[in-house]
């Protein structure tokens, strides 16, 4: 069983309308054809446009030819005629023919194509091959027989619809499932599209070591959020394509899948199943691909449903006979909670620890990364503005890894300043303005189902969307000197908004307020000089570097009786640094007399409810 894909829904739907509009009262294939050519962005106008058929004249012919003398339609409803049931019969044949999931547009013109060639004296057939196309033609341009790699075209296989035939993709037309759930991170890293990755070098030799072994040669990335798993196994794809690898992984391709894709629309049972037996055949038949899964964990317990397997059961067979090379990546938490327990999943894998980057490294980072950004944002970052993201990333964000948290920092900064300037001309704001009447006119058109100014109207707006894109570069590269600036005070707003801390806190000089510590304290907590010295100068020496990375800043017992001033100096020490007397996590020993109260602390107990939970 193959599924209608939406598109080819879409499809249909409208030609029922299209019926309905020139009162037939039955759905033909010129119905079909017709609502095709309306549909933008389906994946079977490339081949007409490719063959210089002009869209809006095919779709005259087609009005032309339908039979609008027929009766009126009394009760409403339009019938499907036995060719046109006969025709998407043939497109799902046409999907099984080529391999595709779903049957999606490209299906449904090979399906009407097919047809006309025992039609000689079908108009719009003339009309097709008078411009060479006709079904023979099509299935050699889609099968990719006669396109020579040279002529290949880049598409972005980051996201891939479930539908897509790509014509002249010979590489890849063996693998319809890897590409419609997965992005090709090597061509991703032949196109540049991937991000340089700096500092994990030994995390990359360490792959590629484990990926070289004869047996369990499936590395785990296990790492906090944000400390860059994704962006290693990327650097790896980077260096494949550089030819910077051991003779045994050249040739190789690494596919990112996606689980969430695989068991989406899988309502019946046996579907999932299908879909993980295709992925693993293409898989055993092409040993030079390598699966990376991030969020490896959902893979126990995907697609498990009454009477059916999940997908690391489906899994596990294949990586222990060899036929799949996987990488896989998780979090340390999901690690525990998922992997660690399945003891038949876990000894497939080779564990790989990943720690955040250092301040240095993930400095060095934010400088490779700079013209990206630039080029998005349109702005300049000053040198002191990409140290301040690490130094206030470090310092206020607390609850994230490096090198994410340095990124983000910057990425909202040139987002902020963006927001600041909008750099125009009259004529982009005329030619905007034309663009916004323009899709009023699509939607009148749609309304009245009028294909002909629908037709003029798609093409008018290709012509202005180049046009601007065209417009706004040049007007970037003249105005590149007058770019706003990116500064430490923008950082400093970042990290206040995103950290709920006052501006005027991150923006001031840390030195400065370590130095009046002392006395800030000694102005709010009377009578208690001598405690508040012993605090100030262990976090003096922890902030000017004299410490052991180890160890915790201070550790402090405050000894007196009740009244004192032992809690409200703490309180006082947490406003001082972080901005609140919030920021303070107390234990009240009092409730934890009791043996069994220290659970509250470390978790249940085994055999109890929750300790599966951590």
């Amino acid at each position: 069983m193959i599924n209608h894909s939406q598109e080819f829904q879409d499809i249909l739907n409208q030609a029922y309308e299209q019926a309905k509009k020139y009162n037939n009262d039955q759905l033909e294939p010129l119905h079909l054809l017709l609502s095709l050519t309306l549909r933008d962005n389906n994946n079977a106008l490339p081949y007409l446009l490719e063959h210089e058929i002009d869209i809006s004249d095919l779709q005259e012919r087609i009005i032309a030819n339908l039979h609008t003398d027929s009766k009126l339609i009394l009760d409403g409803k339009v019938y499907m005629s036995n060719d046109c049931t006969q025709v998407i019969r043939t497109s799902e044949l046409e999907a099984r023919r080529t391999h595709s999931l779903e049957v999606g547009a490209v299906h449904l013109l090979l399906a009407l194509l097919r047809k006309m060639m025992f039609e000689p004296e079908n108009p719009i057939a003339a009309y097709l091959a008078k411009h060479h196309l006709d079904y023979n033609t099509l299935v050699r341009e889609i099968d990719g027989e006669n396109i020579s790699d040279d002529e290949q075209p880049q598409h972005d296989t980051s996201r891939r619809d479930s539908t897509q035939t790509s014509p002249r993709n010979k590489q890849y037309r063996d693998t319809p499932t890897l590409n419609a759930y997965g992005r090709d991170l090597n061509r991703l890293a032949s196109e540049n599209a991937l991000d340089p990755i700096i500092g994990r070098d030994n995390e990359i030799e360490r792959i590629v070591q484990i990926l070289c072994r004869r047996k369990k040669n499936n590395p785990l990335i296990i790492g906090e959020p944000g400390v860059g798993k994704t962006a290693i196994v990327e650097g790896l794809a980077q260096r494949i394509v550089a030819q910077q690898i051991p003779a045994t992984l050249r040739g190789k391709r690494i596919i990112e899948i996606d689980m969430t894709l695989m068991v989406a629309g899988t309502k019946y049972r046996g579907q999932f199943e299908e879909r993980m037996k295709s992925m693993l055949e293409e898989l055993k038949q092409h040993p030079e691909i390598i699966l990376f899964m991030d969020e490896i964990h959902n893979i126990v317990g995907a697609g498990n449903a009454e009477g059916s397997m999940d997908a690391a059961n489906i899994i596990k067979p294949a990586m222990t006979r060899g036929e799949i090379q996987f990488i896989g990546a998780t979090t340390s938490k999901e690690y525990t909670q998922h992997i660690e327990k399945d003891g038949a999943l876990n000894r497939r894998f080779q564990r790989l620890r990943i720690e955040p980057t250092s301040p240095t490294d993930t400095l060095t980072i934010l400088k490779l990364l700079q013209p990206k950004y630039e080029q998005h944002h349109h702005v300049h970052y000053s040198e002191e503005a990409l140290n301040a993201c690490v130094r206030m990333a470090e310092r206020y964000i607390t609850d994230r890894e490096f090198p994410d948290k340095a990124i983000d920092i910057m990425d909202e900064a040139g987002a902020r300043n963006q927001m600041t300037t909008y750099l125009t001309t009259p004529e982009i704001d005329e030619l905007e303005k034309e663009l916004a009447q323009l899709r009023e006119q699509k939607q009148e058109a749609y309304r009245f189902q009028d294909s002909g100014k629908l037709a003029s109207i798609r093409l008018r707006e290709m012509q202005i969307n180049k046009e601007l894109h065209i417009m706004r570069q040049e007007l970037y590269k003249t105005h590149e000197d007058e770019m706003p600036v990116v500064d430490t005070d923008t950082i400093a707003r970042v990290v206040a908004i995103s950290t709920n801390i006052p501006v005027e806190r991150v923006a001031n000089d840390e030195k400065q307020r370590l130095r009046t510590m002392a006395q800030e304290l000694k102005a709010t907590v009377i009578g208690q000089d001598a405690a508040i010295d012993a605090a100030v100068r262990c976090i003096q020496r922890n902030r000017v570097g004299i410490k052991d990375p180890q160890k915790p800043i201070g550790t402090f017992l405050f000894l007196g009786p009740t009244g004192v001033g032992k809690t409200y100096l703490t309180k006082c020490l947490a406003k001082f640094m972080f901005g609140t007397e919030d920021a303070v996590i107390r234990f009240d020993m009092s409730e934890y007399m009791e043996r069994i109260a220290v659970t509250r602390l470390i978790g249940s107990s085994p055999g109890y409810i929750g300790y599966e939970e951590g």
